[in-house]
């Protein structure tokens, strides 16, 4: 089971241009990488195609250390991780080309655009250090490590408006034993209330996007007013990026809090499946669901579901909605109708908390052989 720990850096000034001048370097071999793969492809006819792989340009960047004595003066490790960084954007655009949706070739990196510089070994952390052969950087180590984590499985430095990160993959011990199941929820998410509960508890969306963009769109404006390569057109661009990682952060803390406080009150969490790429071409809805963030909370939910031996499971989403909760009957509702009326059983209920308690029925039935009739929740079963 692995997780990521993310960190501040704290360099000085020397190490902040040796960080730099790595960055730099690393995506100039990015795109010559690319740019030797896509002539390969170009200058052969199609009947003897040449492939390079991540393994051949390995092989020359080898050569090029050799012959180049600024790149030979940096640690290997970095630049090894740019050539499998460009490895796998290709592995993702060929995966996507095989199942038939937009390609997205992989693109020439600008320095806005290459912002990290990937250790995939060759680190260690030592006194609250980050050590390699090119630097000793101090960490600001907010928390502990687990301790429980067998190794460490890669290092990532990431350079933001405030300065730089390091995310670290650690490898730990396997997840616990499933606990027994004492309360159960199902969870629907929305735009208005972003988690209805089965319990018909609501938590609101924030929408700090839609908070925040009065303000982005008049530093958007101050930007495109100011002269390009000017100062203050980077002291404008700066604001402007400040302001979305300021977001960003808000997001990332809002999702880790609710997702705490399910796990902390449930045993048993059953989330609907939703296919998020497909509503976001809806354009009357996508600025709001870009902003839940529905795929990050979920995703934040499940580790800790499963780092506290809970179960977290997913089920397709479809007639959830419709169905009634306490008939099965199929009451058709549109997306402006926010409440359930059954004209069957005259159940009466928001159209929100009844799609969670179809959600949750649905997860324990599918999960009843694995369950059992387990605590609280055995009358489920029946």
């Amino acid at each position: 089971m692995h997780r990521n720990y993310q960190y501040r850096l704290r360099p000085n000034k020397r190490q902040k241009r040796k960080l730099e001048l790595i960055l730099h370097q690393t995506r100039l071999l990015y795109n010559a990488a690319l740019q030797e793969r896509c002539d390969a492809y170009k200058n052969c006819n199609r009947k003897s195609r040449i492939s390079i792989s991540q393994i051949d340009q390995q092989k020359s960047l080898t050569q090029i250390r050799l012959e180049d004595p600024e790149f030979s003066a940096m640690h290997l490790r970095p630049q090894r991780g740019a050539l499998m960084r460009l490895d796998r954007a290709f592995a993702a655009f060929f995966n996507r080309v095989k199942k038939g949706e937009k390609p997205g070739f992989p693109r020439f990196k600008s320095r806005d655009r290459w912002r990290s510089i990937e250790l995939p070994d060759n680190y260690r952390l030592d006194n609250a250090q980050l050590k390699t052969r090119d630097f000793s950087i101090k960490i600001h180590m907010h928390r502990p490590l687990p301790e429980n984590f067998k190794k460490h499985c890669g290092a990532i430095l990431v350079k933001d408006h405030k300065g730089w990160l390091v995310n670290f993959k650690i490898e730990i011990e396997e997840a616990p034993e499933k606990k027994p199941i004492n309360s159960a929820v199902g969870l629907d998410v929305g735009l208005k209330a972003l988690v209805a509960t089965s319990d018909g508890e609501f938590h609101d969306a924030p929408g700090y996007f839609r908070k925040a963009e009065k303000k982005l769109r008049r530093l958007q404006r101050a930007l495109a007013r100011c002269k390009k390569g000017s100062k203050r057109r980077q002291a404008a661009k700066q604001r402007v990026i400040s302001l979305h990682d300021k977001i960003k952060n808000q997001r990332r803390d809002y999702a880790h809090k609710l997702a705490r406080d399910i796990v902390n009150q449930a045993d048993f969490i059953a989330v609907e499946n939703l296919k998020i790429t497909n509503m976001v071409k809806n354009r009357h809805l996508a600025k709001s669901i870009s902003d839940a963030r529905w795929a990050s909370l979920t995703a934040k939910m499940e580790y800790k579901a499963e780092s506290a031996g809970k179960y977290f499971v997913w089920f397709d989403p479809k007639n959830t909605s419709q169905q009634c909760s306490n008939c099965n009957k199929l009451v058709p509702k549109t997306l402006s109708d926010r409440i359930h009326l059954c004209d069957q059983c005259g159940l009466k209920l928001g159209r929100d908390v009844n799609a969670a308690k179809n959600i949750l029925a649905l997860g324990l039935k599918t999960h009843r052989d694995a369950l059992g009739t387990q605590g609280a929740v055995a009358e489920c079963f029946t």
